[in-house]
């Protein structure tokens, strides 16, 4: 079976009759509008039909399948994966392809059921045969005619939660025919035929299932009643249940919801959940929780089935409005979920326990054996490299060379290390190898500076490594530091970045940590200085729906967008979680919009092996390093969005960035007044901070401001492309754009005519305190937000981030100031590119520099305790805002 919305924009000419090879090869051009295949019931009656209905869940106009006799048919699209390569040859009924075989069946043998719709053309039996090059399938599903009312029951909207009373027609066809949501249904009711009659009939009376009602004369006055349309969606959902959930979504939300982790550590006092008879039995009919409360298995199974298939029909075939009230009359009048919801908190708690565990118990070299597939393959990358390096080396060697590498020379390592001087014994080995010619240069300045000359030895890239168990510092990429002996000489060695920090770093992960964090302490700054957001993963567009099944914030968004001015409008950023430098950032305010995202970065089928070696490749980082699409954005064009060479959008792939977060944008932010030359152009701050052992954090208080490139405009569906007006990245401006975009902080303008003087965060009264310089109002709020981050990521989030005693690092942490003054956690960064900071501030990364050297290394190595008056909490640059123990020596 095979419509079409609409005619093609031309037809296709009669091509030449090209050779036998030439047709074996060449395709003819792709239509705009193509065919599309549909399977028909194969019993449906005659006057069966196609319908433009309003979605029951959005009103939305959506094309139905009607009979009837029988009732309503939605369309479930069947899709081939995108990396099988398939398509489909239609063939009029009757012909035959060239090799003689016989041909499809082009429709579905019922010329009303097969009739295009209006404005379609009209083949003949003698048109060449079609090849579909999506071979995607719309498969006749049976849907309860409830749903196919709703939306007249229940309007877009309705956020009073108000039901009125009207007869059955003024329901359908409101406004003395105005409303065109239901005209073709009208036209099946007043068809010659009498099955138009008896649908009607039967509408009715499935009105008056869910609806109370009053008799009026003649006529009848319907109103929804909740109670009874949730009776009716529970019984839908009780038979979803009872009859199972598909295999696959068996195991992802019943089995592994209920699964009970395990433990490293047993502990007598509270061993988690046990079967009732202590049993070995490995599938118990009974467990106990800890606080003794006894559950069966096969009961919890099925709350979970039932609460599952809620989910899936609420989220599916109803509006948001409608089902927050629907919840109240399932939580009281149909069914109990407290087990489900007690057991499933327990089991939470218990994994939380189990995490600690971990941590604890575990040694640090141990607790590498509970890394992700992402850590492990680094591993598995790194080693790899070491080996081959070795081999090439042993290979070099000769045989002379290789039999004293065989001699046991440990009596001599110890006597050495006994009877070495006193000077030599304290030499600190410096492997300094950041790979920037921006940064190197101050790096070596500044320990020369400040640490003591004489016991400094520098090891080049073809230097021996520093002695075992010798003061060591490595100051490298991450990809180039040798953990192995970080973790094994935790003394001794110290190195510029933590093993485990995806906590802060990854968009997703942080802002997990922050939704944890706020309900565990609802007064924190964190609940008012990080916009809540909507965490999803995809790996495809055509999964999107899938992946927001759960994001109701942006469904409830969308729906008070619909019908709204361009200005009144509520907008969403999407960030990728694991991107850098801007990647793949984005503005929506709309589904379609998302979904547009989606569409432009999903790739050709074509390249599909080579973006699989991508994401191979990507994988290879390991834990802790970003993934980014391209190690060099390109700069933004003219009109402020990046370039897209090739016809695709800058390389970016979803499924290699799979983890994204939505969150609502800021707007309005805060914009400096005229006359300053960057007045119009939105800025954010780039606050270097400084993580040293487990766990203090200082943040260095010469901030920089970052600038977008071009003026800035309140988003909309015209500018939300043009990024250069929202996006303060200047690694994506080119080297025009950039000159003057990034200023010093405490260089703008201390006052501003529109904030109101700000009284300190902590201040005892209206009038104490207040400050009139709006930055230093920004800077207590950055300090306060810095330190309530890490310690939530520390706290929360102990798998994920590990802070250790022999280790340091810094961080770039970005901020937004908002039009009222407020401050505003926008992300984490590791390893910032200092080099945009540009020449003329070279002495603000100097200065971060000699500090880190100063609070970071110093202490390590006994060569001094913090100079508190320069770099300590005494007011310094380097502000002291956590200090914490977290237990790891």
């Amino acid at each position: 079976m095979k419509t079409r919305g609409k005619k093609p924009a031309a037809s296709r000419a009669a091509p030449a009759a090209p050779s036998a090879a030439g047709r074996e090869h060449v395709l003819p051009p792709c239509e705009s509008n193509p065919p599309q295949l549909f399977i028909l019931p194969d019993d449906a009656s005659p006057e069966s039909r196609f319908l433009t209905l309003p979605h029951p869940a959005t009103s939305r106009p959506t094309r139905y399948f009607l009979d009837p006799a029988r009732g309503f048919y939605e369309f479930t699209r069947v899709s081939a994966p995108k990396k099988s390569c398939r398509s489909v040859l239609l063939v009029p009924e009757g012909g035959q392809t060239e090799d003689g075989e016989g041909a499809v069946q082009e429709n579905g043998g019922e010329e009303e059921v097969g009739q295009r719709e209006k404005g379609g053309d009209d083949r003949g039996d003698d048109e060449e045969g079609y090849i579909l090059q999506s071979p995607d399938l719309f498969v006749t599903t049976p849907v309860d005619t409830v749903f196919i009312l709703l939306p007249a029951l229940w309007p877009t909207g309705n956020l009073d939660h108000r039901e009125e009373w009207s007869i059955f027609d003024d329901r359908l066809f409101s406004n003395n025919g105005e409303d065109v949501r239901y005209q073709h249904l009208r036209s099946v009711f007043h068809s010659a035929s009498g099955a138009g009659k008896a649908l009607e009939m039967r509408m009715e009376a499935r009105m008056r299932d869910v609806c109370d009602t009053i008799e009026m004369g003649d006529e009848t006055s319907y109103k929804l009643n909740l109670k009874k349309l949730a009776g009716v969606v529970y019984e839908k959902a009780e038979r979803m249940a009872a009859a199972g959930l598909p295999a696959s979504m068996e195991e992802h939300f019943i089995k592994r919801a209920l699964e009970a982790p395990e433990q490293s550590v047993k502990n007598e006092e509270s061993s988690g959940l046990r079967t009732a008879d202590e049993s070995p039995d490995p599938e118990p009919t009974v467990v106990v929780g800890p606080n003794g409360t006894r559950f069966k298995i096969s009961h919890l199974a099925h709350l979970l089935r039932l609460r599952t298939a809620l989910r899936y029909l609420s989220s599916t075939l109803l509006p948001t409005s409608l089902t927050r009230c629907l919840q109240r009359h399932f939580d009281s009048g149909f069914i109990n979920f407290m087990p489900l919801t007690v057991y499933l908190a327990e089991v939470a708690e218990l994994k939380a326990e189990a995490h600690a565990l971990r941590s604890i118990s575990d040694n640090i070299s141990r607790k590498r054996g509970i890394l992700d597939d992402e850590e492990a393959l680094g591993r598995a990358e790194v080693k790899k490299r070491k080996k081959e390096e070795e081999e090439v080396k042993r290979k070099g060697m000769s045989a002379g060379v290789k039999r004293l590498g065989k001699v046991d020379v440990g009596g001599m390592k110890v006597y050495f290390r006994l009877t070495m001087p006193d000077g030599n014994r304290d030499k600190i080995y410096l492997s300094i190898d950041y790979g920037d010619t921006y940064l190197q240069p101050l790096l070596l300045a500044a320990l020369t500076a400040r640490l003591p000359p004489d016991l400094l030895v520098f090891l080049s890239p073809s230097s021996p490594p520093a002695p075992p168990h010798s003061k060591f510092l490595q100051w490298r990429q991450y990809e180039d530091l040798d953990f192995e002996r970080l973790l094994s000489e935790p003394r001794t060695c110290l190195a510029n970045s933590y093993v485990i920090r995806k906590a802060l770093i990854r968009k997703h992960f942080l802002a997990d940590v922050v939704a944890h964090w706020v309900a565990k302490w609802p007064g924190s700054v964190l609940g008012r200085c990080v916009k809540g957001g909507v965490e999803f993963e995809v790996d495809y567009a055509e999964f999107l729906d899938e992946a927001l099944v759960e994001g109701w914030e942006l469904k409830e968004s969308w729906a008070r967008n619909e019908g709204l001015d361009e200005g009144q409008r509520e907008w969403w950023i999407l960030k990728p979680g694991m991107s850098e430098r801007g990647e793949g950032v984005r503005l929506f305010s709309s589904e379609e919009e998302l979904r547009a995202i989606f569409e432009e970065w999903d790739p050709l089928s074509d390249d599909d092996d080579d973006e699989d070696g991508d994401e191979e490749t990507a994988a290879h980082f390991g834990d802790e390093h970003d993934v980014s699409v391209s190690q060099h954005p390109p700069a933004l064009s003219q009109n402020g969005s990046p370039p897209k060479p090739n016809g695709k959008s800058n390389g970016i792939i979803t499924s290699q960035l799979r983890h994204f977060v939505a969150q609502p944008y800021i707007h309005p932010p805060l914009l400096l007044p005229v006359p300053h030359p960057l007045a119009t152009r939105k800025f954010h701050l780039r606050t270097y901070v400084l993580a040293t052992g487990a766990l203090r954090v200082y943040v260095y208080k010469r901030i920089l401001a970052l600038f977008a490139a071009e003026t800035y405009q309140a988003p909309s569906t015209e500018n939300s492309g043009e990024l250069g007006r929202h996006l303060t990245n200047t690694c994506l401006q080119d080297s025009g754009q950039r000159e003057g975009s990034v200023q010093e902080f405490w260089g703008l303008p201390s006052a501003i005519s529109s904030l109101s003087p700000k009284p300190q965060i902590g201040s005892e009264g209206e009038g104490e305190g207040e400050q009139t310089d709006w930055r230093e109002h920004v800077f207590t709020q950055i300090c306060a937000i810095t330190s309530a981050t890490f310690e939530a990521a520390a706290r929360v989030s102990s798998t994920h981030f590990q802070p250790l005693p022999n280790s340091f690092e810094v961080f770039g942490v970005d901020f937004l100031v908002d039009a009222g003054g407020g401050t505003w956690l926008l992300e984490v960064n590791a390893f910032p590119d200092f080099g945009q900071t540009g020449e003329e501030l070279r002495g603000v990364v100097r200065g971060l520099v000699e500090g880190v050297v100063e609070v970071g290394i110093m202490p390590f190595f006994e060569l001094g305790e913090e100079s508190k008056g320069i770099w300590g909490e005494g007011g310094g640059d380097m502000v002291k805002v956590l200090d914490i123990d977290m237990g790891r020596r």
